[in-house]
Formats: structure tokens, sequence, C-alpha cells
């Protein structure tokens, strides 16, 4: 039990990108509902990606960065929670 925990081993590295992948698979596409759920962020991210300036045309009580940044990937790859899905789990992996 004397083993170090940096850095990890390759099967430990690859153990957990199999279970990442199994757990993406599981759950593919059986997201909540997205207007319900958080319809007002793909709305302001969807007028961001349209050109509209976040505080300016829109209204927002937070900061910018998660706005901006979705709204960037709706102006690269148009507006679909695809785009959002994807951008996500690269952040998480």
């Amino acid at each position: 039990m004397n083993r170090r925990l940096w850095p990890p081993r390759r099967t430990d590295i690859a153990g957990l990108a199999a279970l990442f992948g199994v757990l993406v698979l599981a759950r593919w596409g059986r997201w909540a509902d997205p207007v319900v759920d958080f319809g007002r962020e793909l709305y302001m991210a969807w007028r961001i990606g349209a050109g509209d300036a976040l505080y300016a045309d829109l209204a927002h009580l937070h900061g910018p960065l998660s706005q901006c940044w979705n709204g960037l990937l709706f102006r690269l790859f148009g507006p679909s929670l695809r785009a959002l899905v994807i951008s996500n789990l690269l952040v998480l992996a």
C-alpha cells in the first residue's frame, strides 16, 4: 500500500476514460427538457450569437463568460443543444 498517487498509472487513466465513455453513451440524448430547465440561457446564447450585446441589448445578472462562450459556439456551429453538450463534455474530459 505504499504506492504513489502521482503520477497516475496508464491503467488508471485508461479506466477513467473507459468509464467516462460508457457513462456518456449510456446517457446520450436523455437530457432534461431544454426549454423548461435552461431556456433563458439558451435564448441568451442564441441572441449573443446573432449579434446582440450582453448588458446592452440583453439584461443579465451574472458574469459574461458562459453566456459569451455559448454565444460563440452558437455563432460557429449554429444554435443547437448538441454544440453545448459536446463543449461541456470536452471541458469535463
